[in-house]
């Protein structure tokens, strides 16, 4: 079973946002203080990207080891940079009647592999490469059961 952080833990570990929407797009005013804890960073094959200064050295981390592996190579970096991403204020779903998306704590982060033409259905990651995220405190979305998120990973604990 995989073990996705709630959203009441998600601000005890990381404060709260306490978001308001901005618009019909799905899009969340955040907290100035919350958004505080949130910073740029470069990391490893993908380049300079927002992450919570709480756990992005867990990012940091996966991505030197995927590299040290040469796993780096499944990553298609020029679609991820275009479609995927980390930090973006918004609620899951894109609409304010959902909680605020993991992207939004500045949690998460959607990456395409090679091969995917940038269709999340089509990414696939081989089991090195996943099993990296999950021994550094992330959770796959590919292994949800409610919504097939191959290109998600997260955060569901601080080591």
């Amino acid at each position: 079973m995989v073990k996705v952080l709630t959203y009441e833990e998600k601000v005890n570990l990381f404060g709260d946002p306490k978001p308001k929407p901005a618009d019909k797009n799905g899009y969340a005013i955040l907290d100035k203080k919350f958004l505080e804890n949130i910073k740029m960073f470069e990391f490893p094959v993908i380049g300079k990207y927002m992450f919570h200064v709480k756990v992005f050295s867990q990012l940091l981390k996966v991505l030197e080891q995927v590299k040290e592996a040469g796993l780096d190579k499944e990553i298609d970096v020029k679609i991820t940079r275009q479609a995927g991403g980390t930090f973006v204020p918004r609620y899951q779903r894109w609409s304010p009647n959902y909680p605020l998306s993991s992207h939004a704590f500045g949690i998460a982060i959607d990456m395409f592999s090679v091969g995917s033409d940038g269709v999340i259905e089509k990414t696939k990651w081989s089991k090195e490469f996943v099993k990296i995220f999950k021994q550094n405190g992330f959770v796959w979305g590919g292994d949800f059961k409610s919504f097939y998120d191959p290109i998600h990973f997260e955060v569901n604990k601080i080591l």
